[in-house]
């Protein structure tokens, strides 16, 4: 089957930014800086180095990345302080605060993989906590990728190894 593109849903927390006391070099495989910061009272800390490479990925031709975090109108302001492109988001809707089945996220994904012919690259710490998103990835592999980093670590130079070599099959 050939695909139009690849839309790849980013999540901020625990994905981009680390919630670990240190920054987690070692565990990562981001070995250079690392920057903490406030952030509209919350505390983020995030690798120079991903933010590197999650910019170089932005760039490739049939890619587009999307946030799917609640942070929302906030992502403009997380692409301010980490030097990432402004991508577009998409947020939690009204309905969705009396909705949770499926998750919010998962819907949205679901959305996009019934109305585009895109492949699906999903970043999010989340994913093991619900039933349908882990059913809904393994029934789809293969035009979908779901990573969920650990907690505290965010993503690791091995995870995006695993997208590059999914955007290259």
């Amino acid at each position: 089957m050939s695909f139009s593109g690849t839309t790849l849903f980013l999540d901020f927390d625990n994905v981009v930014s680390s919630d670990a006391l240190f920054p987690p070099r070692d565990s990562t495989g981001w070995l250079g800086d690392w920057t903490r910061i406030t952030l509209d009272g919350m505390e983020i800390m995030f690798s120079h180095e991903l933010i590197e490479e999650i910019t170089l990925l932005s760039a490739r031709e049939n890619l587009n990345i999307v946030w799917l975090t609640d942070w929302a109108e906030g992502t403009k302001d997380i692409s301010r302080v980490t030097g990432l492109p402004v991508f577009p988001f998409l947020e939690m809707q009204d309905d969705d605060l009396y909705t949770v089945d499926p998750w919010w996220k998962l819907r949205h994904v679901q959305r996009e993989w019934e109305t585009t012919n895109n492949r699906i690259i999903w970043l999010d710490d989340s994913i093991p906590g619900n039933t349908q998103a882990q059913e809904w990835v393994e029934r789809e592999q293969g035009r979908a990728l779901a990573i969920a980093p650990v907690n505290n670590w965010g993503l690791t130079r091995h995870h995006l190894q695993q997208v590059y070599d999914f955007l290259d099959n």
